[in-house]
């Protein structure tokens, strides 16, 4: 039978897990055990239960819903690359982060991608964990040479106009930072991306090869804010796969404003006017500027 705690003087009583009661000696210690035994529920399923493990079922819901913000290292290690392949993710959370050649390479979701993708043999079925750096990487850079958005993303001298192909714009110089900090292990999958633009807004787009791109309004805001939206007459065609707030940014809004100093404003891929795309400025605000303006590059990318 579960004990309640007492405010009758130490040692304490507290139930913890499953009608298990730890004996606390003062309040430190308590804490510590509490702590210890999260992490073991979260970790491996069942907390305390010799080894029995849940059947085998490790619980995920504390990695998508507890940030902690911890060092992984200088580069991903052979362990951590297992947890993230068998999908058990052990030891990592949302706001941990792997430093390398000075950047802060943040885990912002797990499985962000999962079951999506232009045809079922195309889906991305394998675990995954999508990271965003603090910072921009390399130098500003432009959308445009000039005002216009024509071509959309896919169409920008950002990504270079490649197509399906993987993008060889601007953002290529940064492919090669990240791939280099992540070597072989960058998810490439389907990803929908727009390629034409009428009257100010996206009017079609394409099924892409996709690894490191540059973030939309709604995986950093959690909704659009200067991209248009459907009007009653005009059909937005955004099929896109980043439909959601990316975890991270839920949990630490601050995160949100690129972490440069000085300040770097950074590009989004949405397209906003006829010579406008979306961007964060760099005191956090939702921004757009034009695009031939100067903004930073802060993609984000997977690696499974």
């Amino acid at each position: 039978m579960s004990k309640f705690a007492k405010n009758t003087g130490l040692p304490l009583e507290l139930p913890i897990w499953d009608g298990e009661v730890f004996q606390f000696e003062d309040v430190n210690d308590s804490f510590q055990k509490i702590n210890d035994a999260l992490k073991d529920i979260l970790e491996n399923g069942t907390g305390n239960d010799g080894g029995n493990n849940n059947g085998g079922n490790v619980f995920l819901g504390g990695h998508y819903t507890m940030y902690r913000g911890e060092s992984l290292g200088s580069s991903v290690t052979p362990a951590q690359l297992a947890a993230i392949r068998d999908g058990s993710f052990k030891d990592m959370y949302i706001g941990d982060y792997w430093e390398i050649n000075g950047i802060k390479y943040r885990i912002a979701a797990f499985n962000y991608y999962m079951g999506c993708g232009d045809t079922e043999a195309n889906l991305v079925k394998v675990p995954h964990v999508t990271i965003v750096p603090d910072t921009t990487i390399g130098a500003n850079q432009q959308m445009n040479g000039t005002n216009v958005t024509t071509g959309a993303y896919i169409g920008s001298a950002m990504r270079g106009n490649a197509g399906a192909a993987v993008a060889a714009g601007h953002l290529n110089a940064v492919r090669t930072i990240i791939n280099a900090a992540f070597p072989g292990i960058v998810m490439r999958h389907r990803n929908y991306l727009n390629n034409a633009v009428t009257t100010g807004r996206v009017s079609g787009g394409l099924w892409c090869d996709s690894d490191i791109e540059l973030m939309n309004e709604t995986m950093v805001y959690g909704c659009k804010q200067f991209a248009p939206g459907e009007d009653g007459t005009n059909l937005v065609l955004d099929h896109v796969l980043g439909k959601s707030q990316l975890p991270l940014f839920q949990y630490r809004h601050d995160l949100i404003r690129a972490q440069n100093s000085p300040w770097v404003s950074y590009w989004l891929r949405d397209v906003v006017s006829g010579a406008h795309f979306a961007g964060v400025s760099g005191s956090g605000f939702a921004n757009c500027n034009g695009a031939s303006g100067s903004s930073g590059v802060r993609p984000a990318f997977s690696i499974s």
